[in-house]
């Protein structure tokens, strides 16, 4: 049983028929060398206009493999986990917060927010490893990339065919649009719709029907002038809105709307064509007596 004189010390041979070897010589006996494994959940939407991110997932310790060929073979672990921690692109690593307390269990769930100043406008590649009880540190990160961008102050207007800004129409007139500030040649969906209350994340009604449904910018970013909605027009009061990541929501840090420009909050108005007013001429009364012509009038001198 011992491997030398008057040693307490077990040989090789017995330690491992009671399950205690060390096979990678780490110090740790192979039945408790096991690794966590995290998951972690995709940021979105991706691209972001968010500087600050909160991510969320899960992390689970990975058991022993069970390599007895008799029972039921049940993988097994003693081992719990004891920390998560993240890291934005080759950054220090920061600890995640446990969703149910301290982290001690042998499966957890998480959350972390990612500094202040951490995040530049970019593409960022997210890290996220688990420790164990044993100490054993993930060595397969957790990864997700984010792209970070800027807010586009995209900007539209209501006009006429020639590109002037024009909020007030006849049922007879064609509405167009222009505008700056968008991708480059990049075509997006459009909604022409009827007045609406808008606040963020609220879906997008319906289109008013024979109207367009998208638009698309030129090489520089910009909306030329582009007619939305051909005569004849319906009278009554309506909003646009260019849905930048065509979600089919309205998000107010992204999409460009236009529905001030008229009482109460219309972005332009339809209004009835004026009554046409009918023009006649008034001939002379034959019962009412005739001015007498001057002897003389309207006679050539020889």
């Amino acid at each position: 049983m011992m491997d030398k004189p008057l040693s307490w010390w077990l040989c090789t041979n017995s330690r491992e028929q009671l399950g205690w070897r060390d096979a990678d010589g780490d110090g740790i006996q192979d039945i408790v060398d096991t690794f966590p494994d995290t998951t972690l959940n995709p940021y979105a939407p991706d691209p972001t206009t968010d500087t600050i991110l909160t991510y969320s997932g899960s992390v689970i310790e990975v058991p022993y493999p069970n390599k007895n060929p008799n029972g039921l073979g049940n993988d097994i672990t003693i081992n719990t986990i004891t920390n998560v921690e993240f890291r934005v692109d080759s950054g220090i690593w920061m600890s995640a917060t446990p969703t149910d307390g301290p982290f001690d269990e042998n499966e957890e769930e998480f959350t972390f927010t990612t500094p202040p100043q951490s995040i530049a406008y970019g593409t960022h590649t997210i890290m996220v490893r688990g420790v164990n009880s044993v100490g054993n540190i993930e060595t397969t990160y957790a990864i997700d990339t984010v792209t970070v961008v800027p807010v586009v102050r995209v900007y539209f207007q209501v006009t006429d065919l020639d590109g002037n800004v024009k909020n007030e129409f006849l049922p007879s007139d064609n509405v167009h649009i222009k505008g700056r500030g968008y991708s480059p040649s990049t075509t997006y969906d459009l909604y022409v719709v009827t007045d609406n209350n808008w606040s963020d994340s609220i879906p997008i009604p319906s289109s008013v029907p024979e109207t367009e449904n998208s638009v698309t910018t030129d090489e520089n970013g910009n909306i030329p002038t582009t007619v939305v909605w051909n005569s004849p027009l319906l009278p009554g009061k309506y909003d646009i809105v260019i849905d930048l990541n065509r979600n089919r929501k309205y998000d107010e840090d992204i999409d460009a709307l236009d529905d001030g420009n008229i009482t109460v909050t219309a972005g332009f108005l339809v209004v009835p064509e004026p009554p046409q007013v009918k023009s006649f001429s008034i001939s002379p009364n034959p019962l009412q007596p005739q001015p007498k012509r001057r002897k003389g009038q309207n006679h050539h001198q020889g």
